[in-house]
């Protein structure tokens, strides 16, 4: 079975595992997948046959690609015009940048759609204490949670945090 057709067996498998649960209010087709041609055409497609089977559930996936501005980050994702939600995973302080710098960044989006912060987070190592610039530390984590969820909190289409990843 070729990679697409695993993909497309997977959703149809969720889909009637899934497809009377209350609890599950969205389909998601993809995370931080890289943005190409095909992969666009993939997932539009994909997205078809979701809301030929479903159409009572929004469609969402986690962007990849954002460009950096002057103010903060912009969402230009060309998957994302094509889906209901858009889904964005931001490790802020973890994974790029200082902690402290995140709540200064500003997410901007021109497709007009409801956000949700579909991760966002850091890791600590239990039982370890120290400053909160100190990677692994629990200050170091809240640190992170902290400045983030002030980033979080100026995202004006921002609907929902659907995660937390620690």
């Amino acid at each position: 079975m070729q990679p697409t057709q695993r993909v497309v067996h997977s959703f149809n498998f969720s889909y009637i595992r899934d497809k009377k649960r209350a609890s599950v209010v969205m389909w998601l087709v993809a995370n931080e997948t890289p943005s190409t041609e095909h992969r666009l055409t993939f997932f539009t497609n994909l997205m078809q046959k979701a809301r030929e089977l479903d159409n009572s559930r929004l469609i969402t996936a986690a962007m990849d690609t954002h460009s950096s501005t002057a103010n903060g980050i912009l969402i230009d994702d060309p998957l994302a015009s094509e889906v209901d939600i858009i889904g964005i995973n931001s490790y802020c302080g973890w994974y790029v940048s200082e902690a402290g710098k995140c709540s200064a960044l500003r997410w901007e989006s021109h497709y007009n759609k409801p956000i949700i912060m579909s991760e966002f987070g850091a890791g600590a190592l239990q039982g370890l204490y120290g400053e909160a610039n100190e990677r692994w530390t629990k200050e170091f984590q809240e640190a992170v949670y902290v400045h983030n969820l002030e980033m979080i909190d100026d995202i004006s289409a921002l609907r929902c945090i659907s995660s937390l990843s620690s």
